[in-house]
């Protein structure tokens, strides 16, 4: 059985529509996906520490192995009214050259997904005004909104590209 599947893949199949690593979580009821390459890591009980007079959506900094590292609340970020979550968890991300810390109200699963099977929003979603929700992904029971983290905190964040 498993020699038919290996023979049956066709590997330029496979590279014209390449697998995709998804990191699933939840920002109030709303499960997002980010590309499981830019997360390093998941903290789920962060010390974040405020910073006073900043911005509504930084959450403070964390100190992460002798690095100070920027925190974002992606709940502020995003305009997300529900309750926050119990115990919110912390995503490490790379964007760029950066690390900044991603606060989340869940961290669910790794979403496997070939490019052919993610869909883009309808227009009059995302006309412009959202570019970084880049789609939607996962079975049509269980969508995840496509989330283009680089461009999210350029747009709301002010964050410059890569230093």
């Amino acid at each position: 059985m498993t020699e038919q599947i290996l023979l049956s893949r066709n590997p330029s199949a496979d590279a014209a529509d390449p697998e995709l690593q998804l990191c699933v979580f939840k920002v109030g009821r709303q499960p997002y996906a980010v590309d499981l390459m830019r997360v390093e890591e998941v903290l789920h009980s962060p010390e974040v520490n405020p910073i006073p007079s900043a911005p509504s959506f930084t959450a403070g900094v964390l100190r992460l192995r002798g690095s100070i590292v920027p925190v974002i609340d992606l709940r502020e970020l995003l305009s997300i009214k529900s309750p926050p979550a119990i115990g919110p968890k912390c995503l490490i991300c790379r964007v760029g050259r950066r690390r900044v810390g991603v606060m989340v109200d869940e961290v669910g699963e790794v979403m496997r997904v070939r490019r052919s099977q993610l869909t883009p929003l309808p227009s009059l979603v995302a006309p412009g005004e959202n570019p970084h929700l880049v789609g939607l992904a996962g079975l049509p029971d269980r969508p995840a909104l496509l989330l283009d983290l680089k461009s999210l905190l350029r747009m709301k964040a002010g964050i410059p590209g890569p230093r």
